[in-house]
């Protein structure tokens, strides 16, 4: 047995590790509806073992279907829910805060850039021209979020919860002005028929 196979062994037998999977069809057929899960595990920046050109395959073709006004309505949905948890209680849990904020500035990210968003928060931060005081404090609640338990409750951040609502409301404003995809099937029955090749 190889080391290799003894980790994934190790990682799966003590549920360290979690692992899903979807077929190429079903996955393209998502893709071509631009589902936003799926655009998000496509660029993970967490990979155990990758085929690289597979991966630089389908991160093309998603890039090529992608489509801003069917993203920004699942994260606009996500972005209202956590948002209602946070603001109808006096102390909430950080993690839920982090949801309704990440949702929100996807949102805007939608509406400001033809690209899809990045599944890494930083990234997404560092790419929207966002005030500097907001970046200061959500850096600073990274990193308290990073050294508290998950029973930890957090309170106030009234800045960022009033710039989260105007996320919100300007996403329900201008989503439906944004463009469909321009992808062609044809782009999707390519690279499935080459996968397969």
């Amino acid at each position: 047995m190889t080391e290799e196979k003894d980790t994934i062994e190790y990682f799966l037998e003590n549920n360290e590790i979690d692992i899903s999977g979807w077929d190429l069809r079903k996955s393209l057929r998502l893709l071509a509806k631009s589902n936003p899960p799926l655009l998000e595990r496509i660029q993970s920046p967490i990979i155990y073992k990758v085929d690289k050109e597979f991966l630089t395959g389908i991160n093309s073709v998603a890039q090529k279907t992608y489509s801003r006004i069917a993203t920004i309505h699942h994260y606009l949905s996500m972005a209202k829910k956590a948002f209602e948890e946070v603001t109808n209680t006096e102390e909430y849990k950080l993690k839920k805060f982090f949801y309704a904020l990440r949702a929100s500035v996807a949102c805007l990210w939608i509406l400001e850039k033809e690209e899809i968003p990045p599944i890494e928060f930083g990234k997404m931060l560092n790419g929207l021209d966002l005030p500097a005081n907001l970046k200061t404090r959500i850096g600073e609640l990274i990193e308290i979020k990073s050294t508290i338990s998950e029973t930890y409750r957090h309170k106030g951040e009234t800045v960022l919860i009033e710039f989260m609502k105007a996320c919100i409301e300007r996403a329900e404003n201008e989503s439906q002005s944004l463009p469909a995809s321009k992808g062609k099937m044809t782009d999707l029955n390519d690279f499935f028929l080459k996968t397969l090749a």
